[in-house]
């Protein structure tokens, strides 16, 4: 469902903003162009899973909706895990 809102969005809004950081845009199409270009590099190594530790932003995003686009499973893994810090009290 994501992907085909994806595909829609890109093709009736292209140049609208989809994501945005303070150092960087995507606009739908842009969005849509990234997805499709990660999915493609991993349906071309058969990367069949893939464990996506990074910070939650618009790389994130492209990235694991990436995966759903080419099938892989996407397994989240928090930066805060390897930190050491992850369960201790504060």
């Amino acid at each position: 469902m994501l992907v085909t809102l994806l595909d829609r969005w890109a093709q009736e809004c292209p140049t609208l903003p989809a994501l945005t950081t303070e150092s960087r845009s995507w606009n739908w199409r842009e969005y849509r162009e990234a997805v499709v270009s990660i999915a493609a590099q991993l349906s071309s190594l058969n990367i069949s899973r893939l464990a996506l530790a990074h910070n939650n932003g618009p790389e994130w995003a492209i990235i694991d909706l990436a995966c759903l686009y080419s099938g892989v499973i996407c397994i989240p893994v928090p930066p805060l895990f390897f930190t050491g810090t992850a369960g201790m009290a504060t």
